[in-house]
């Protein structure tokens, strides 16, 4: 025997509720911030061309301070106060010329670890260039010999609703997804009550959202217009490749 179960026609806004199994952070996932205006392609166009020059230049370390990092290991230690009771003058040139030797090198190393940190950024950008947001696109450069990759990751971009622009907004829908909390603070000297004070706050049930969402007393525009997305920021990281699970 077969049975036939019919389902009553759906809006598109209930239809995508009866869709999400997560709950309320599947809700969010629905949400689109609004597009603002940012640079035009030409700008973004050249800022790409020049990143692509930069990739290509070609490095060149000085004689000077190629010498001085060959020599690093003498260098290193090379001055010890202990070994003087008194600072005299040539004490004095071999403290200073260590840590003006230390200086060079450590200013050449910086330099090119910059460099390097904007290359593997435009490279994992340029690697995913198909995708949605290239530029906040996370990926890494990994080396099988050394275990490392060398990381473009993402941080931020959370989206959150304002559920203060929101109340302000839509006041008769946020009442009926808010719990009221009343907290009574009492401060005695044994039975005597010396100050009482009363604070009352309100936080809204996500599940109570979900379930207005499915009778569209709240919409996902009611929502999106109260959007909050956290600024994405890169971070670039050398760490140990993850072992591949087989």
């Amino acid at each position: 025997m077969t049975t036939k179960t019919e389902m009553a026609p759906v809006s598109g806004a209930e239809e995508s509720i009866q869709l999400l199994l997560g709950g309320f952070k599947d809700v969010l996932k629905l949400l689109k911030p609004l597009q603002v205006a940012g640079e035009s392609e030409e700008k973004k166009l050249k800022r790409t061309e020049k990143r692509k020059a930069a990739a290509k230049a070609e490095f060149s370390l000085p004689v000077e301070l190629g010498e001085k990092i060959d020599s690093l290991s003498d260098i290193l230690g090379s001055f010890n106060p202990a070994e003087h009771e008194v600072m005299d003058q040539a004490a004095c040139n071999k403290f200073v010329s260590e840590v003006s030797d230390i200086k060079d090198v450590q200013d050449v190393l910086t330099g090119r670890y910059s460099f390097l940190r904007q290359a593997v950024i435009d490279l994992v950008t340029e690697m995913n260039r198909d995708s949605a947001d290239p530029e906040f696109t996370p990926g890494q450069i990994d080396s099988t010999e050394l275990g490392l990759s060398f990381k473009k990751e993402i941080n931020g971009g959370k989206v959150s609703i304002d559920w203060e622009k929101f109340s302000t907004k839509h006041s008769s829908e946020y009442d009926k997804v808010a719990t009221t909390t009343t907290t009574t603070t009492v401060v005695m000297f044994g039975s005597e009550i010396l100050e009482s004070s009363t604070s009352v706050s309100r936080a809204v049930d996500e599940k109570r959202v979900v379930d207005l969402m499915k009778t569209e007393e709240i919409t996902l525009k009611m929502l999106n217009e109260c959007l909050v997305v956290a600024p994405k920021t890169i971070v670039v990281a050398l760490r140990k490749t993850k072992a591949e699970v087989e």
